[in-house]
């Protein structure tokens, strides 16, 4: 129960820390008095991570306060019996126990030059394969963290010279996994994945990073009509874990290998770990005495005490001589019972095996996890393809990995719909055409047309209600909202939404040669237009959002097959040029840009729609491009023909449903896990 607890409240710390996007805006906004849902407080709904907190997370980074799926930021450990049989946890200040101290622990891989930063463990270590090292400032940003050893080779019965490939503590099976891995140097995971954008970014760091996956798969575009694919994102970068990463630090990329989750108040009890092919052993260790070619498949175990022991053998896991094991999980409570292994990608497997099988019809086996009870035979838990890796065949291997179960997932469902209450094609008030859909607060719909003499006219709608609140006609630049943004000024109210705003919109620069940002006053005028360092004059904007949190911009711009998303402070009168980052989105909300908003700390929302037509899988990025903490899903009650609406900062989502007669709008609200 320790071990399940500290486990979550470890993803939590990882993945919800990771959300806040950072208050770098200029100013912030005055909201005015938007009521939210249904008219209450516009409160945000525990689910959305981000909101800062509770202190704790690797490198000091806040921990959300509602943490991911509405779990309270890092859960607190029950003073009972540790993993194994160790020690209680000696309660904190007032009797209430500690909560977790999480570290990730990892090995990396012998290679060319000085691994490690300057300053680490790593750095200094005389043969830096030969130990097992702990950090605890993991980071989605690329910052310089720390490590120190954790476990010598000496300790666990090795020869100093000897390489430790993967390890693992015992563990209950997660209901729930949370898949953490590595990748090979050269992974190129499946188009659109997080592996893929480090594969393609400047110095090609995809060796040294940790990354994330649910394993499950979900719609994605890729032209002829998409497929199903899964996802991967970053949980932290080399550097945050002192590792070096090529280019642009000038250093050998280190290449991550093991991992495993640990408190680090705990001792870590047996230790269950594989070796390289070349490993000695120290005299007379059980290591020493396998035979050469079955070194690297087999599986030992040491308490750390100097000695070791075979654990599983080759054959017990379905595996053959001169098979590697470069990934571990050993599953049970106290007694092993599962034992979860990656293999390089020229293992074979025993006869009539999964891993056999795949290897004789060439399947990427480098990329799929394997599973064995230790009867001599194994299967597979999950696929490449479940991973988002394994597209480019035997490129993608993966190097190390751990599993830990997934934080308690809260799904948005239909919450209730209702009938737009003024026609939009009403003769009189309407439009004869709708050409977009946007939105202002966290409860207003706005729908843009034009009328039979060709005017812009925007309609506003309340969200929940459907009751009409305003309508405004703007002169031409305002055919379509996918390039526009409403911002609310001081004194904004939902009841007249369209007074107190600003309207930005991306056009072109003076130079010709790059995008810009308008500003337009309240009845449309252009106030000024401030271009944006580095923009590219032809890639069509996809979606304009407005944060409000640190009073941001976000564009999305086509890629080819994916977005890039590029953030900037909102520009105010003294601006005249603005600077911002752009980073290329991955699955599973890479392409869709149609229903979009932001959370309550600042990050871009985006819902992908699915294969379905009644189903959404919804992510939030941060300013860098980076998905945080995990993607969730969306049902909605009628199929959205359009996939037009919003997500709210409130945790509200938005659909028009414009092909019902009257148009409707249905509300999905958290539903309890």
């Amino acid at each position: 129960m320790l071990q399940r607890t500290f486990l979550t409240g470890f993803a939590l710390v990882l993945l919800a820390a990771q959300a806040c996007g950072g208050g770098d805006g200029k100013k912030k906004v005055n909201s005015g008095t938007d009521a939210g849902m249904g008219g209450e407080a516009g409160s945000p709904e525990p689910n959305i991570a981000g909101s800062v907190g509770a202190p704790g997370g690797m490198g000091g980074e806040p921990a959300a306060v509602g943490g991911m799926g509405g779990v309270p930021g890092v859960p607190a450990v029950p003073a009972v019996g540790g993993m194994g049989g160790e020690p209680e946890v000696t309660a904190g200040a007032g009797g209430m126990p500690s909560p977790p101290e999480p570290e990730l622990l990892f090995t990396i891989k012998g290679q060319g030059g000085t691994p490690g930063l300057p300053g680490t463990a790593v750095n200094a270590a005389a043969h830096p394969p030969n130990a097992i090292y702990t950090s605890n400032t993991g980071s989605q940003s690329r910052v310089n963290g720390t490590n120190a050893v954790k476990v010598t080779g000496v300790s666990m019965g090795l020869d100093p010279t000897d390489d430790i490939v993967a390890f693992s503590l015992v563990q209950p099976e997660p209901a729930n996994p949370l898949f953490l891995f590595s990748v090979a140097d050269g992974s190129e995971g499946a188009y659109q994945s997080r592996v893929n954008r480090a594969y393609n970014e400047a110095g090609s760091n995809e060796q040294g990073n940790l990354y994330y996956s649910e394993g499950t798969q979900s719609l994605r575009w890729v032209g002829e009509g998409g497929d199903q694919y899964g996802y991967n994102a970053l949980l932290a970068t080399e550097a945050s874990l002192g590792l070096a990463g090529g280019e642009p630090d000038g250093f050998y990329p280190d290449d991550l290998t093991g991992l495993a989750v640990h408190d680090a108040r705990l001792p870590l009890g047996e230790l269950y770990f594989t070796v390289g092919p070349n490993a000695a052993g120290a005299a007379d260790s059980a290591v020493a005495t396998v035979a050469a070619e079955e070194r690297a498949c087999t599986v030992f175990k040491t308490a750390q005490d100097g000695t070791n022991a075979v654990a599983f053998t080759c054959a017990e896991l379905g595996l053959v001589a001169d098979d590697r094991i470069d990934g571990l999980a050993v599953w049970g409570v106290g007694t092993p019972t599962d034992v979860v292994f990656s293999v390089n990608i020229n293992a074979q497997g025993a006869v009539d095996t999964a891993l056999s099988t795949a290897a004789l019809v060439s399947d990427p086996v480098g990329a799929t996890l394997f599973r064995s009870s230790g009867d001599g035979t194994n299967s597979v838990l999950k696929s490449q393809r479940d991973l988002g890796l394994g597209e480019h065949y035997y490129d993608d291997e993966i190097d190390g990995f751990t599993v830990v179960p997934a934080p308690v997932q809260r799904n948005v469902a239909h919450a209730n719909t209702c009938e737009l209450s003024l026609d939009p094609y009403d003769p009189d008030t309407g439009f004869t055409t709708l050409t977009g859909v946007s939105h202002v607060g966290s409860n207003v719909l706005v729908l843009f047309g034009q009328t039979s003499t060709q005017a812009n006219r925007l309609l506003a709608y309340n969200a929940t209600t459907c009751a009409f609140l305003q309508q405004k006609d703007l002169p031409g630049g305002f055919e379509n909202p996918q390039s526009m943004a409403i911002v609310p000024l001081a004194g904004w109210a939902t009841a007249q939404p369209f007074d107190n705003v600003e309207y930005l919109g991306i056009t072109w620069a003076e130079t010709g040669t790059e995008k810009a940002v308008t500003r337009y006053d309240v009845d449309g005028a252009v106030v000024a237009a401030v271009p944006i360092t580095d923009s590219y004059y032809g890639d069509v904007v996809l979606a304009l959002v407005h944060d409000p949190v640190a009073d941001r911009l976000y564009m999305l711009s086509n890629n080819y097959r994916w977005a890039t998303l590029w953030a900037m402070p909102r520009p105010t009168a003294t601006d005249t040029v603005l600077t911002a980052t752009h980073r290329d989105l991955t699955t599973p909300c890479a392409n869709e840009a149609s229903i979009n908003g932001t959370d309550p700390s600042g990050n871009l929302v985006l819902a992908k729609w699915q294969a379905s037509g009644t189903d959404f899988r919804v992510c939030s990025f941060t300013p860098l491009g980076e998905i945080v903490p995990l993607p969730h899903g969306w049902s909605v009650a009628a199929t959205a023909s359009a996939a037009r609406g919003f997500v709210a900062p409130n945790g509200a989502h938005f659909v028009l449903h414009e092909d019902s007669v009257p148009m409707t709008i249905e509300r999905g609200a958290y539903q309890s896990p």
